[in-house]
């Protein structure tokens, strides 16, 4: 039964990728080798920024004696990267999974459903974790010598590390669900402000890395002392692999495997009782009150506005890059001159200062992408929005609104507040406003075209549709390209050609037909297409 339900797990998350619905054809040989490459890519690029950090430590750490703090950060970076990567993940696949009914009604004992789900994202630990130790490995094997007996101490550790962040993962999700599952409102919110709360903290954290690897560098035997005091199974796990001790290696285990069991146990004490948890609203009286008619338009928008509200984890994927965009604003005012420092790489004259601001703006924005899984969202009850007496266009246009009004308030108050502190004049002041805009709504209408192209509609999950879809990856790369083609283009051109806020109020200016034309496309092709999708 275990069996059968992993490899269900297993087969949903590897074909997640290339399989649109149950009736639509996977993609093409040629799709899945570009889907390949992509991956390559992107795995490619994190070894090579984890490389070039553990490369930075790696010998100087040694020559202080401390090469067991060079494997105590590694561990630790691992710890958190999985944990960042599955928190969001494990409240919604085990407590919140769309199959818990299904399942619970068959012969199935829920410890099996508990392992199977746990089990998968323990594969999901060892993906991320592997992004951190493997550049880490290489580094290690290339820059100090190397016995059998630590590398094989090395892979055995490693391969009990991911144990950690799995627990805290199930801790924290069990929290939330166990919290939230009481309460008959507010849950996603609360959901929301701790996922933002520990995002902030994260991206603090990292935002100082060079600092931290610095003072590491300068004060390795004090910060040694205070890791090896603070954290002792760190320090168990470098101790390990540098001095092959056996015992550090028995209390590491036991750190990694005991809390583990001891969660797991818990948990499955309690599953039961907390996924079939019904929570009743607040009784009212019914009172007859006058109907009040609404257009088709704003009937539909409130319908998309109260699904994408209701869903903590599509707000915090889909829609994170708002929130980092006035966390940015606000550094910026607080922090300028140190900015600047941090763009003066880019050698540009301060005048052009606004221009590059509001490339990076457009950047952040370019990752908003909640309209992109929209169409993916419906699943099975796809027929109802086919079948309601409105125009199909109307349905699409509502799911480019959602986007758009909700990125748009936060692309003007980052517009303003970097107009005012920039200091931008003339030219590029209409333009830091209008550029901005326009791309929220060209990046919303992208997204419903490329989830018509790519729809998913047998998730078991809706994280499955929002964090794991083909038309969520392809929209991110399509709003890159969008944004980096005129980049591209000025970088050719030659020197003095046109000043930025001339050459960006020209694209600005191309938006607009851009635009234009992609909502011909949705009343056109859009809305033929969703008319003859499956789910």
């Amino acid at each position: 039964m275990l069996n059968a339900l992993f490899r269900t797990r297993l087969a949903a998350l590897f074909y997640s990728l290339f399989r649109g619905s149950r009736r639509k054809k996977p993609l093409s040989p040629l799709a899945k080798i570009g889907a390949g490459l992509l991956a390559i890519y992107v795995i490619g690029c994190m070894f090579w920024l984890f490389g070039m950090m553990w490369e930075s430590m790696c010998e100087p750490l040694y020559r202080l004696d401390l090469a067991w703090l060079y494997f105590a950060i590694v561990g630790l970076t691992a710890v958190a990267l999985s944990f960042v990567g599955s928190v969001f993940t494990a409240q919604k696949q085990i407590f919140s999974a769309k199959d818990n009914d299904l399942l619970l009604s068959m012969p199935i004992p829920p410890g099996a459903i508990i392992a199977s789900r746990v089990g998968m994202l323990l594969l999901l630990g060892y993906m991320f974790e592997a992004a951190v130790v493997l550049p880490a490995a290489f580094v290690w094997c290339y820059s100090l010598p190397v016995s059998f007996a630590g590398a094989a101490i090395f892979t055995v550790a490693f391969l009990l590390l991911p144990l950690v962040p799995l627990t805290l993962s199930c801790i924290f999700g069990w929290i939330i669900e166990a919290v939230s599952s009481r309460l008959p409102r507010g849950k996603n919110m609360l959901a929301v402000l701790l996922s933002v709360a520990f995002l902030a903290a994260y991206f603090i954290v990292y935002s100082r890395i060079q600092e931290y690897i610095g003072l590491l560098i300068a004060n390795g035997a004090a910060v040694g002392e205070a890791v090896a005091k603070a954290a002792p199974p760190f320090f168990w796990l470098g101790d390990a692999i540098v001095s092959k001790s056996a015992p550090s290696l028995i209390l590491f285990a036991l750190f990694c495997i005991l809390p583990f069991a001891l969660t797991l146990f818990v948990i499955s004490k309690s599953f039961l009782a907390i996924a079939t948890r019904r929570v009743s609203g607040t009784k009212r009286t019914y009172r007859a009150e006058a109907m009040k008619a609404e257009s088709a338009d704003r009937a539909l928008f409130k319908k998309e506005l109260s699904h994408f509200l209701s869903n903590a984890m599509y707000m915090l994927n889909a829609g994170i890059g708002l929130v980092m965009l006035l966390i940015g604003c606000v550094a910026y005012i607080v922090k300028r001159e140190d900015v600047f420092a941090a763009f003066g790489a880019f050698s540009l004259p301060e005048a052009d200062m606004p221009a590059l601001l509001c490339v990076v703006q457009c950047f952040i924005l370019s990752m908003v992408y909640i309209s992109a899984p929209s169409i993916s969202l419906e699943g099975k009850n796809l027929w109802i929005s086919q079948s309601i007496p409105v125009p199909t266009y109307a349905i699409l246009r509502a799911k480019v609104r959602l986007h758009s009004f909700s990125a748009l308030p936060f692309s003007l108050v980052s517009s303003a507040a970097l107009i005012l502190v920039s200091g931008a004049r003339g030219l590029m002041v209409p333009v830091m406003l209008a550029l901005p805009a326009l791309l929220c709504h060209l990046v919303a209408q992208l997204g419903v075209i490329i989830n018509l192209r790519f729809p998913k509609f047998d998730w078991t999950s809706e994280v499955v549709a929002v964090k794991q879809s083909m038309a969520v990856i392809v929209a991110m790369l399509v709003n890159w390209g969008v944004l980096l083609l005129p980049v591209f283009i000025y970088i050719a051109l030659p020197g003095g050609a046109l000043t930025p806020s001339v050459y960006m109020a020209l694209w600005t200016l191309a938006f607009i037909p851009a635009n234009i034309g992609l909502a011909r496309v949705l009343r056109g092709w859009g809305v033929k297409t969703f008319e003859e999708l499956n789910s």
